[in-house]
C-alpha cells in the first residue's frame, strides 16, 4: 500500500483508529511481558540465594552437631 503523503500514513485509509490501537495494545502487551519476565526472574534468584544459605546453615549445624 502506498500512501500519498506522511498524514495520509497515520490516517491508514480511515481505519486509524483500528490501525494504531492495536500496535499500541500490541506494543504494550510485549513490554509487560519484558518486565513480568524480569520480575520473575529477579524473583527466582532471590529465591535460589535464600535456599542456598538455608543448605549451607543446615550442612554447619550437621557438621557442628557430628564434631560434638
Amino acid at each position: 500500500m502506498h500512501f500519498s503523503s506522511f498524514s495520509a500514513f497515520f490516517e491508514m485509509g480511515g481505519y486509524a483508529f483500528y490501525v494504531w490501537t492495536s500496535f499500541a495494545v500490541t506494543l504494550l502487551s510485549i513490554v509487560l511481558l519484558f518486565v513480568e519476565q524480569k520480575w520473575r526472574k529477579n524473583h527466582i534468584q532471590q529465591v535460589a540465594k535464600k535456599e542456598k544459605k538455608r543448605l549451607e546453615r543446615i550442612k554447619k549445624a550437621k557438621d557442628k552437631a557430628r564434631q560434638s
